[in-house]
């Protein structure tokens, strides 16, 4: 069952699953603690794992935003202070990469090992594409709501036929936050950055990354050149939404990940 801790006044849910070294779980946008549960078979029996709602999601709260990574960072130092956890692995996803990252450059002696699934260090838009690409989805949500973008993102991350099960899983997961909170979600991305940073951070790190994710591989390759103790698997065939698109693999990965880890 979920339960609270309190991170500058705001409540943030959290479960906790299994025995054994910390390690924490970070849902990427639009997403909850719940949709890690793929992952838990593999994760829970090596690990203590910790699984918060990010603010502005799940069962947290959502005060005024942005909601930036730095911001889901201090909230998750302070649920490791409530449990008395001083260091931790760190898997993350997407939106919940970049608050991994921001916590491994604030905390580094808190961040044991990194593992960053289709996210990047840096935020800021520096392509015409990449700026299209916020102000669609903040045009879409604004106009239509939720549930419109959700159905358009989930048609994108699983575009194939067969995988109609995960279109309407991803949009059930979406359509559940509300239009503000996932704006201030959003927009706390928008210009967020670390990239300067990366040299410093020499916990182990291993980046995940779809072939077909949004952001090239090529992005992944120099982050894993700009890092002294960084590694890079790339998923063949895989989009943003890796760990739902091909489970098992992913639960693969992250398997030997923690044999190399132990």
């Amino acid at each position: 069952m979920p339960v609270h801790t309190t991170s500058e006044g705001v409540s943030i849910s959290y479960q906790l699953h299994g025995e054994g070294p910390a390690l924490v779980l970070l849902h990427g946008l639009g997403s909850r603690a719940e949709d890690w549960a793929d992952h838990l078979d593999v994760l829970a029996p090596r690990r203590r794992c910790i699984v918060p709602d990010l603010r502005g999601h799940g069962a947290s709260d959502s005060p005024e935003g942005p909601h930036t990574p730095t911001k889901h960072a201090d909230d998750v130092a302070s649920l490791l202070d409530e449990l008395d956890i001083q260091d931790t692995d760190i898997i993350g996803y997407s939106m919940g990469g970049a608050a991994a990252f921001a916590l491994a450059a604030a905390a580094p002696d808190r961040v044991r090992s990194l593992c960053i699934v289709n996210s990047v260090p840096s935020f800021e838009l520096k392509t015409f594409k990449m700026k299209m690409e916020v102000v669609v989805r903040r045009t879409l949500i604004a106009t239509f709501g939720v549930e419109k973008l959700a159905g358009l993102i989930a048609k994108r991350l699983f575009p194939k036929p067969e995988q109609q099960a995960l279109r309407d899983r991803t949009i059930d997961s979406i359509k559940r936050n509300s239009k503000e909170a996932y704006i201030d979600s959003l927009m706390g991305l928008v210009g967020w950055t670390i990239e300067d940073q990366l040299g410093d951070l020499a916990m182990p790190t291993l980046l995940v990354a779809g072939d077909l994710d949004y952001t090239p591989v090529a992005v992944k390759e120099a982050c894993v050149a700009a890092m002294p103790n960084a590694n890079l698997i790339v998923v063949e065939d895989a989009r943003h939404g890796l760990p739902l698109e091909h489970t098992e693999r992913f639960n693969g990965i992250l398997s030997d990940w923690l044999n190399e880890l132990d």
